[in-house]
């Protein structure tokens, strides 16, 4: 992960997060900006979060067991959740799991229902904006 300054183009910060097998997929900054949480392609599936302060990785989470591949993720508007897919082997199934930022832990997941595998979550109020 980089962190480029807009103005001025230029790198300054660089962060390893995952490996050239298990690199970012998907990204979500928390609303005081002070943690990155990363959704990582690799097995077993997993979340890494970054302190942007001191510009460092500070866990990682596998969210999934052995065989599951990690995919695409969502927060929620406060920061306080994140909603993160995997896959479960080519043929296989996967799920979401719900996973506190706060704590890095996971709370629940579920099993993608049927047949298939999720690629891709959304998050919405409950009660649409007016």
């Amino acid at each position: 992960m980089r962190r480029i300054d807009i103005a001025t183009q230029a790198v300054t910060a660089t962060v390893t997060v995952g490996s050239v097998l298990s690199g970012p997929e998907s990204i979500m900054l928390t609303p005081n900006e002070r943690t990155l949480v990363v959704s990582m392609r690799g097995t077993p599936a997993t979340l890494g979060f970054v302190d942007t302060v001191h510009e460092a990785l500070i866990g990682t989470l596998p969210i999934a067991g052995a065989n599951t591949f990690g995919d695409l993720a969502v927060m929620t508007n406060n920061g306080h959740y994140v909603f993160a897919t995997f896959d479960n082997l080519a043929a296989g199934t996967g799920g979401v799991a719900v996973v506190d930022v706060r704590t890095r832990t996971v709370l629940r997941a579920w099993p993608y229902p049927g047949t298939g595998r999720p690629h891709g979550i959304w998050h919405s109020r409950k009660k649409p904006r007016s």
